[in-house]
Order: structure tokens, then sequence, then C-alpha cells
């Protein structure tokens, strides 16, 4: 006998036919929340490789810095003439907008070996330097046996931030490893012209704009 489509449905056949569905339906629900992660997580991974590779970037523009002479040394120590532990040259002064610094650009420069009686060392020299009394880099002069000690040095040291709120600061220069007692170890002559720059560099801009989109992306997603 042929069932009209006005006719209910067997009992048994009911539940087999709610089964399928509900099974159906928890079929999708959960293939979809899957897709729906792996989206989200696909999304936050790309996000998350553009910033790293963004970070590598170099900096788009210098940060706040501080630019001068250290003239010191031509008139420090010993006359101008650096050959024993302790002796040293420093120079203060003063930038209100520059409170933190993590960098020191410097040129060192002697003065020619000829008229001046200069790098006539036998014994090697090494200066350190301080920028409001923490060491920051050191250099070392070797004896004048060896060519070009007296040549321009570019000294660029990077250290763990240094605080000062005025923005005060103290350049010094000081032997720290010689011939003791320094007997008959020569002599180096440093010029009053030694350029250097104090700096505490800018956040990489690119990676702060990726960061930006991370966390933008990431609050899109959880609406």
């Amino acid at each position: 006998m042929e069932r009209t489509s006005q006719e209910p449905l067997p009992a048994a056949s009911r539940l087999d036919e709610a089964t399928r569905i509900v099974r159906q339906t928890a079929w999708r629900t959960q293939t979809g929340g899957l897709v729906m992660v792996s989206k989200r997580f696909g999304s936050v991974l790309r996000m998350s490789l553009l910033a790293s590779a963004l970070s590598l970037a170099p900096p788009v523009s210098a940060g706040l810095s501080y630019s001068g002479v250290f003239s010191a040394p031509g008139s420090g120590g010993l006359n101008g003439s650096y050959y024993a532990i302790g002796q040293e040259a420093h120079q203060s002064f003063a930038a209100a907008w520059l409170t933190q610094v993590n960098s020191l650009q410097l040129t060192l420069n002697l003065m020619p070996p000829s008229p001046w009686y200069s790098n006539n060392l036998k014994e090697p020299l090494e200066f350190s330097f301080e920028l409001n009394g923490t060491t920051v880099g050191s250099t070392r002069y070797l004896p004048n046996t060896v060519p070009g000690q007296w040549q321009p040095r570019d000294l660029d040291f990077d250290f763990a931030p240094l605080f000062d709120a005025a923005g005060k600061w103290t350049l010094r220069m000081v032997v720290s490893d010689a011939a003791t007692p320094c007997v008959a170890c020569g002599s180096i002559m440093l010029s009053a012209n030694n350029p250097f720059e104090i700096s505490i560099p800018e956040p990489n801009g690119l990676a702060l704009v990726a960061l930006g989109l991370v966390a933008a992306g990431l609050l899109y997603r959880r609406r």
C-alpha cells in the first residue's frame, strides 16, 4: 500500500531520521569548528611571521642623541701623554632631553708621529671608557713596532641602558692596563679633537607597526 505525504512516519523510522539529522548536524558543527580554528590559527601565524620579518629590518630613524668633541684627552694625563695606570681624562656635558643612553660612538685621534713625540710605546696600553661611572668599552694600543697604531680609531660601544633624570653625563677615559711600574714604556699623545656621540636608538618603527597589526587581528578574531 502506498503511503501519502500526509501520513506520519512510524516511530522507528522517525527515530532513525532524527538520529541521522543529529549526527549530520554534529559532524558539520565539528568540521566547521575545525575549519574555523584552522583559519584563525593560520591568520595569527601569518601575522606573527610578518612581525618577525619586519623586526629584522633596520630602524626607520635614529633616536635621541648628543654629539660633541671629547677634547679632554689632549690635555689630560701627563701633559697629554698617557703611560701609567690610573692616568685619565674626563669631560662633562648636559643634554636635558637625553635621560637614557645605551650607545657611544667615539673617534679617538692621536697626535701624528711627526713632529710630535707620539706613539712611542714600548708596551701595550689600554684605555677604558666610562659614562657616568659605568665602564662601557675599551681599546688597546700596541707597541710602535706594530704599524698603523697612530691612525684614528672609530669606536662603537653598545651597552645596557644608563639613566640620568637631569640629562647630565660625564665621559671618562682612563688607562686600565699598562706596564706597572712603567719603566721606559714610551708615550702616546692624544689629540683634543675626538668627536663622539651618545644616543638611545628608537624602537624599530616597522616592528611596532607589525605588532600593532597582530594585536588588531587578535581583537578582530575575538569579536
